[in-house]
């Protein structure tokens, strides 16, 4: 695995005009052919964090990436279901005012597996179909930096699973560096390299084998069995499986 970082942030500082900061003191650094997953409660930073990444939030803090080779998939798309866009029209919109080497339709239409699809209006697919043309779209222009904001939401167990192996080829395809915010800290865990766990400050970021359960409770201030509740923890690593 490449040791060569893409995503360098040295100390960002953040907050809106006259609120109490939102981020405070946050360095890590992402790497090639690496999923850096990010977990922490909600109103933590999180979103914000991926916004200032991609350039939508200008700060004067120390942000190091090629924002001219990177794709942000939002939280909330506005998916117009109204417009009669087949999926393959969709993903050309990922193409919009790209001037550098991209991927076909077709190839990025095989790697989400919605090939036979490619002629199906938008508002008739899935939840999880929806998902898997998102990234299509994201990938198109062939990045190799992928800011996902808690691409899970809405799916069932089955899945979240079977997006996130999609998220896994990806990264191993483009080589590129995943960074992914989600609320399932069993996927995260399972399926990610690195995890940075984020409470407006910086918590802990490491290898996700060290990750272990008083670490989990000390960013969210509660019992780990309350956060894990609504999960399935037979879909994930256990927490308490390895001590820093």
């Amino acid at each position: 695995m490449s040791t060569k970082p893409i995503v360098v942030v040295d100390n960002l500082n953040f907050e809106y005009e006259y609120n109490q900061p939102i981020l405070k003191n946050i360095s890590f650094k992402a790497h090639e052919s690496e999923i850096l997953g990010i977990i922490g409660p909600n109103g933590g930073g999180k979103s914000t964090l991926l916004k200032i990444l991609s350039g939508q939030i200008q700060t004067k803090s120390s942000v190091k990436l090629d924002r001219s080779n990177l794709s942000y998939v939002a939280q909330v798309q506005n998916i117009n279901d109204i417009l009669p866009l087949s999926v393959e029209e969709y993903i050309q919109y990922g193409l919009f005012n790209h001037k550098g080497e991209n991927k076909t339709v077709d190839e990025v239409l095989d790697v989400v597996d919605m090939e036979k699809h490619r002629k199906k209006l938008v508002s008739e697919l899935s939840g999880g179909q929806k998902q898997r043309v998102l990234l299509a779209k994201a990938i198109i222009k062939n990045p190799k930096i992928i800011l996902l904001d808690e691409p899970t939401t809405g799916l069932d167990s089955a899945g979240q699973d079977q997006l996130l192996k999609l998220i896994l080829d990806i990264k191993s395809s483009y080589s590129a560096a995943i960074i992914l915010v989600d609320h399932n800290i069993n996927q995260i865990i399972k399926y990610c390299d690195r995890v940075l766990c984020l409470n407006r400050t910086q918590h802990w970021h490491n290898k996700k084998e060290y990750i272990n359960r008083d670490i989990i409770e000390s960013i969210f201030q509660c019992e780990l069995e309350h956060m894990l509740i609504h999960e399935d923890s037979s879909q994930g690593a256990n927490p308490e499986g390895h001590e820093h």
